[in-house]
């Protein structure tokens, strides 16, 4: 980094005072990071998601005169490449507090082949993002990716900790499953917190997170049947035929034969292998192998007396539930998890605009940040650095001379 940058004043003072701390939202996806920064008074200056039908999505439910949400904040997302704002266009980012960014996971997981940085579509992300902080000099940076871009495979943490203190932040990191914060759904995912030295005189304390209630299940999240006869909850109408599960019917039959896949765990290997007769006719599996190595999960069922796995863009979730037609004498049908149904396991408010298609929703949802677990470190950000969020640090310092 460049010396100009490591002789920021420890003592630098605050230049600009106002009632709210702004942040920005890169890779902003739906707006996870949106709903825990505004709902504890932080105002959203700058968006920006490459993907067309995500940020239609933002733009419907955080954006200003829309949905009644006031007039505070942007009125658009910024749908350019980050590398195109980066390289040409830095200025169109204004100064803010708080820098916030899940970044793409697709190079630190299965879908994106484990290519980490050298992923050409998405791997050079948080080097963007270190070039933004470098310019505009937040006082607070927080970041979310997969579990895995801490491995020892990629090391992530530990660079971008090196990053983060080379342009004059104190990092912290720490990982999070979304079951601790009373979401059904086993999802574990690092954030990284990242503090301007002049702010603070120690890494910030990763907070703990609330526990997992007892009796938490999926069976709490899920549509009641009222909810699923209204035509105002739901985005997609109910499937016109719902079979009986006894023995092994399904919805659909497992696909043996798809492109070039190989089948590599067919959901009869699995039912072979589960001790239960119960189980075995109830729960199908696939998971498809791409010559290109890439895995490909389908079909899982879930138990409304247990947890989702995590919530992915290509896997379908189905549901084991009660048959709402009486004559059936208590047996059970699957079903698909509805979108609504999977932005509660996410932690979305009920008030959160899904799109049109129920596949756009899965893919959005799957790519989401879960509010609360963002919530829970922002107010911890909150009590160790009030001078953040009262304003204090909505504008860069200014360098010290040379």
């Amino acid at each position: 980094m460049s010396s100009q940058l490591r002789s920021l004043s420890q003592s630098t003072k605050p230049s600009c005072r106002s009632s709210k701390a702004t942040f920005i939202d890169l890779f902003a996806g739906i707006g996870g990071f949106h709903y825990a920064l505004a709902g504890n008074g932080v105002v959203c200056v700058y968006a920006n998601e490459n993907n067309a039908k995500a940020a239609d999505t933002y733009e419907r439910n955080h954006c200003r005169n829309r949905n009644g949400y006031g007039n505070e904040g942007i009125s658009s997302v910024d749908r350019r490449d980050i590398r195109e704002v980066v390289s040409g266009h830095m200025s169109d980012i204004p100064d803010h507090a708080i820098l916030t960014g899940g970044f793409a996971c697709q190079p630190y997981s299965m879908a994106g082949k484990l290519m980490g940085p050298n992923c050409p579509k998405h791997g050079d992300h948080l080097e963007q993002i270190g070039k933004i902080v470098a310019a505009k000099r937040p006082a607070i940076v927080l970041l979310e990716n997969v579990k895995n871009f801490a491995s020892a495979r990629f090391n992530g943490a530990e660079k971008a900790g090196h990053m983060f203190d080379a342009l004059g932040y104190r990092p912290s990191h720490r990982i999070y499953n979304a079951s601790d914060f009373n979401l059904p759904q086993n999802r574990e995912r690092i954030f990284i917190v990242a503090v301007r030295k002049d702010v603070a005189s120690a890494p910030f304390e990763m907070p703990e997170p609330p526990g997992r209630r007892d009796g938490l299940c999926l069976e709490d999240y899920c549509l009641t049947l009222e909810e699923m006869q209204s035509p105002d909850t739901l985005v997609s109408k109910r499937p016109k035929h719902l079979e009986v599960v006894k023995g092994a019917k399904w919805l659909r039959a497992p696909v043996r034969k798809t492109s070039n896949r190989t089948l590599q765990l067919d959901w009869t290997d699995v039912r072979a292998a589960l001790p239960s007769p119960t189980l075995k006719g109830l729960i199908h599996v696939a998971r498809w192998v791409s010559p290109d190595g890439s895995v490909y999960m389908s079909d899982i069922v879930l138990h409304p007396r247990g947890f989702a796995r995590c919530l992915t863009t290509a896997q379908k979730c189905w549901y084991l539930m009660p048959d709402l037609d009486s004559d059936l004498d208590g047996r059970f049908v699957v079903r698909e998890l509805y979108p609504r149904e999977m932005a509660r396991i996410q932690g979305f408010p009920e008030s959160l605009i899904l799109p049109k298609f129920k596949c756009v929703a899965q893919e959005q949802l799957g790519n989401a940040v879960p509010p609360p677990v963002v919530d829970c470190i922002v107010k911890a950000l909150m009590k160790q650095y009030p001078g953040v969020f009262l304003g204090a640090y909505n504008s860069r310092p200014v360098l010290a001379k040379l």
